[in-house]
């Protein structure tokens, strides 16, 4: 079990943030184990266990009732499920089914930027990793209001044939994780989600064709790193304060920079389309 606290992932992330960030500011490839924080070379260390996946989730409360994120670890004995939150701590009454299994774990890290939450989120993996004695096979961050499905512009025959094959989405991503074995994986927003603040690669501008396209650019609402690529996850909070996008385009520079050609979108796949009107809240 893990025994970490919440208090602790939140004082420690900040020392840990510092390390993280290349003093080089070239976005080159690293040499050797140039700027890795000493935990992210312990993770280094560990065995990787293939065919298990860690779900790490971030969401500014509780998840609703509704939302499959709660289920997920009665659907998936291959999957371990970290929530984490930045507004509110879990409910620990609505929540208990949750809290009694020994494949979940809760951080909560208040008075954050949504930045500064997803690099705790990541700390908490790490830790959690560590305490464990392995590394999972993927690694899959996502927001709270995510979760995925099969893309509505497959037509009907393929969609079956996918369901008949593979049973529900989440089985079908995890088949071809294991199958294709890309550094880091995304998937769509759906066709309906077209915004200001959408990116080309996220909403089918760019590579909408083929099963699995190489992207340079997504949306971080949800994506798979692999065990062997998470030890270099990073990012930049030096632009926090003007905006929370910055740092999300750090991250993908950084991540095109070491993963250049192994960053895949899967098309067949697109988050759910419920309602994200409560995540900035």
């Amino acid at each position: 079990a893990w025994t970490r606290s919440s208090s602790d992932i939140a004082i420690e992330w900040k020392s840990f943030a510092r390390c993280m960030t290349p003093k080089d500011e070239r976005l080159t490839a690293p040499k050797g184990q140039g700027y890795l924080h000493e935990r992210q070379l312990m993770l280094q260390m560990l065995p990787l266990r293939s065919g298990r996946f860690l779900y790490a989730v971030l969401g500014a409360r509780s998840p609703r009732k509704e939302s499959p994120w709660r289920s997920i670890l009665d659907m998936r004995s291959d999957s371990n499920l970290l929530l984490v939150t930045w507004n509110q701590s879990i409910d620990y009454l609505s929540h208990s089914d949750l809290l009694n299994k020994p494949r979940f774990a809760h951080v909560f890290v208040p008075h954050s930027t949504i930045q500064e939450s997803k690099l705790a989120r990541y700390h908490a993996a790490v830790e959690w990793q560590i305490a464990l004695g392995f590394r999972f096979e993927y690694t899959i961050f996502a927001d709270e209001d995510s979760w995925p499905q099969f893309s509505q512009d497959l037509d009907d025959a393929t969609q079956e044939q996918l369901l008949a094959k593979h049973t529900d989405a989440l089985s079908y991503f995890h088949f071809r994780l294991h199958e294709d074995g890309p550094a880091r994986a995304v998937m769509s927003k759906g066709i309906g989600e077209y915004t200001a603040f959408s990116q080309p690669f996220s909403v089918h501008r760019a590579p909408s064709h083929g099963e699995k396209p190489c992207v340079l650019d997504w949306d971080d609402f949800f994506g798979a790193l692999h065990g062997t690529a998470l030890p270099f996850y990073t990012t930049d909070l030096g632009f926090d304060t003007l905006s929370w996008h910055i740092s999300d385009v750090s991250m993908l520079a950084y991540q095109n920079a070491l993963f250049a050609g192994r960053v895949v979108q899967y098309n067949e796949l697109e988050a759910s389309s419920e309602s994200r009107g409560h995540y900035l809240e």
